[in-house]
Order: structure tokens, then C-alpha cells, then sequence
């Protein structure tokens, strides 16, 4: 664009203010730098400007709505504002398309208790930050954990779960830091802000797995009153690093088996379809089984719609219990 590209000296500062600021300019700095209203709505009418929350976006300097929301947002509210949500956790290499997917892309920011702000088209949390802080030049913006939470909180609730598993699913998070943030919200003034999406991710963080099919087995354990942990119990996610036996074992390839059993090697899989569908998902799962296989663990594979149907999770309990029989039984090697 021809005015981007412009030697005068006004648009040339512009470029190199906006540059630092996730392409993002207020109106009182196009002021000082004597861009005038009737110029920007010219800038404006050719594209070479846009509105963006209160400020003006150089479109042809944009990389990343995750800073262009926060400088916004910065640069509208007053100084003290931290930002959270989906534009904290691209600053935390937690970023994607997943905001728009999943509903949670609006803007979040943190401006304290008893203050009577409002921004079009951002949300504001009145009340106080309950996490770590961190900060890129002026910027203030919640670590990656609190903004992935905040997140959550303001999801609709048939999209909740999907969210967290993605989260667990990607190591974004804990549920751990899941229990966590809710033991701190007990603190003084604790309870009351202790929402129905933080209270949704705690019992699905407990229940274990990262997925809707995993904790259907899950809770099929506890029902059919399964041990858990301890020497010779069952572990959700459990962590391994086994040969990679597509390059004769000279490398090693770390996993998270849905449901293992450490004592027997035991490890049980769930199919989910939407994380299990494609040629390369595919592919994957074969090469994963065998690697779990080359390394002396016994594989069971359920899928959802085999435990989604009764009986078919009190079927795979008593499957599982007759292997573990088995595999005890063994003389050791």
C-alpha cells in the first residue's frame, strides 16, 4: 500500500511506533505524530488503517492477533491492566486456532476490584489477579496456566471439556494446576468466586485421562473398584520412554499411556474419534502399539463407542481384570 510505503516522515514514524506495538497505534499517538481524523478515515476508506478495540491496526504489519489484542487493550486501559485469556497464552506459546474454534477468542484483561471501566469488545475481570505475572516491555499479561484457565471460565458449557482436554492433551496444563487454582480460590473472599467452570474442571481433572473416552474408562475402574496407584495399581496418562523400533531401538520415544498398570506392564488405550481419525493418527497408533509392544508392555485397546454402550465399560473392567490375572500369574523372567 502506497501510503505504508510513504517517505514522509510522519508515516515513517508511525511504521516504526506501530512495528513495536503488535501493529497497534491509540489515537492520541496518531495525534502526536499529526495524523488528523480526516486523514485517518482516508487511511481508513483505503485500508491502510483499522479500528480495532479503540485503537488503529496497520493491517500490513500484523503477525499475531495475540498481540495485537493485548496491545490494544494495553494501550486503552489504564496502567496497572493485565491481560489474560487467549491473547496471554499466545505470549506463552500456548496459541492457535483454538480460540475461534472454541468460542474464547474475546479479548480478557484483569482491571481490578471496584473499577468501573468499560471496553467494547473486551471483557474485564473485576476483581483480583490470582496468578503469576509476567511482563514483555509495558505489557502485563497472565502467565500461560491463569490464562488458559481464564479461558475456560468464560467458555459455554458444552464446550468446557473439549477445551480442558485439549489443554491437558497439548501439556499446557496440569490437573494438578487445575486443583490448584481452586484450593487458592478457598482463600479469603475464596468461595464465592469459585465459578461452575472451575468447579466442571476440577471433577473432570480428578477423574483422570485427557479425554471423554479415557474417563469413561476411568470411572468404570473406580466403579468396579480398582486400585489406583500405590505398587500395583492402575495410573492415568502414565509417562514412558520406550525404543523406537522403527529405527531397530537406537532412539527413544516418549509416550503417555492412557491407563497403565506399572507392576504387570500393563497398558490400555483408548480410541477417541476425534483424536484418533486420519491416515496419519493412523499410522501413529500402529507404530506406537508396536514400540509399547517391543518394549515387553501387553497392549488392550477399547474404543468410545465400545465403552460409551452398556455394558461395554463394565465389560472392559472384567477384559482387564482377567489380563492383569494372567499377566501376575506369569513365573517372572
Amino acid at each position: 500500500m502506497r501510503e505504508v510505503d510513504s517517505p514522509h516522515p510522519r508515516f515513517r514514524e508511525l511504521l516504526r511506533l506501530a512495528r513495536s506495538q503488535g501493529a497497534v497505534a491509540s489515537t492520541s499517538q496518531l495525534d502526536a505524530l499529526g495524523i488528523t481524523r480526516w486523514r485517518r478515515s482516508t487511511l481508513e476508506r483505503r485500508g491502510v488503517l483499522r479500528r480495532h478495540l479503540g485503537c488503529w491496526v496497520i493491517p500490513a504489519l500484523e503477525k499475531s492477533s495475540g498481540a495485537r489484542d493485548a496491545w490494544a487493550v494495553t494501550l486503552r486501559l489504564p496502567a496497572g491492566t493485565i491481560v489474560t485469556g487467549a491473547a496471554a497464552a499466545a505470549f506463552r506459546q500456548a496459541g492457535g486456532a483454538w480460540p475461534h474454534e472454541f468460542g474464547v477468542s474475546t479479548p480478557l484483561a484483569y482491571v481490578g476490584v471496584g473499577v468501573h471501566l468499560r471496553l467494547q469488545g473486551v471483557r474485564l475481570m473485576r476483581k483480583a489477579f490470582d496468578g503469576r505475572e509476567c511482563r514483555v516491555g509495558i505489557l502485563r499479561f497472565a502467565d500461560r496456566t491463569t490464562a488458559l484457565l481464564d479461558c475456560l471460565e468464560i467458555a459455554e458449557r458444552p464446550q468446557r471439556e473439549g477445551l480442558l482436554d485439549l489443554f491437558l492433551q497439548r501439556r499446557w496444563i496440569t490437573s494438578d494446576e487445575v486443583e490448584a487454582r481452586w484450593r487458592t480460590r478457598a482463600g479469603p473472599g475464596g468461595p464465592r468466586r469459585r465459578t461452575a467452570a472451575l468447579r466442571q474442571a476440577v471433577r473432570q481433572a480428578k477423574d483422570g485421562g485427557q479425554s471423554k473416552a479415557e474417563r469413561l474408562l476411568t470411572r468404570a475402574l473406580r466403579g468396579g473398584r480398582m486400585q489406583q496407584g500405590r505398587k500395583s495399581g492402575w495410573c492415568a496418562s502414565h509417562p514412558v520412554r520406550v525404543p523406537d523400533m522403527g529405527c531397530g531401538g537406537r532412539e527413544l520415544r516418549s509416550y503417555r499411556i492412557d491407563v497403565a498398570w506399572p507392576d504387570c506392564k500393563l497398558a490400555v488405550e483408548v480410541d477417541g474419534r476425534s483424536f484418533h481419525s486420519g491416515d496419519g493418527a493412523f499410522e501413529s497408533d500402529r507404530a506406537r502399539r508396536l514400540n509399547l509392544q517391543g518394549a515387553g508392555w501387553t497392549v488392550l485397546e477399547f474404543t468410545w463407542r465400545y465403552l460409551a454402550v452398556d455394558p461395554g465399560a463394565a465389560a472392559a473392567v472384567a477384559v482387564i481384570e482377567r489380563k492383569l490375572h494372567d499377566l501376575r500369574a506369569r513365573p517372572p523372567r
